[in-house]
């Protein structure tokens, strides 16, 4: 978990209530050891990993689910 982030924090603090979400997608259970440099906070994601947490949040996409998905497009590079 990165400990210099806390967007609910942040998103309380705002006068309005903005159109925003937040997950708690984790890589703590990938079996790819370069995947969990993420969770470590060595690796950052980019407007595309945002969106497409943003995406299965709103649409019942467990997080279980984008780990599987995105550790089977990893094993078949």
């Amino acid at each position: 978990k990165d400990t210099n982030s806390d967007i609910a924090h942040l998103l309380s603090l705002l006068s309005y209530k903005p159109h925003a979400l937040y997950t708690e997608f984790s890589f703590a259970k990938t079996e790819i050891p370069v995947l969990k440099k993420y969770d470590d906070g060595e690796a950052k994601e980019g407007v595309g990993a945002g969106a497409s947490l943003a995406y299965a949040s709103t649409n019942a996409i467990t997080n279980e689910a984008v780990l599987n998905e995105i550790e089977l497009l990893i094993y078949s590079m």
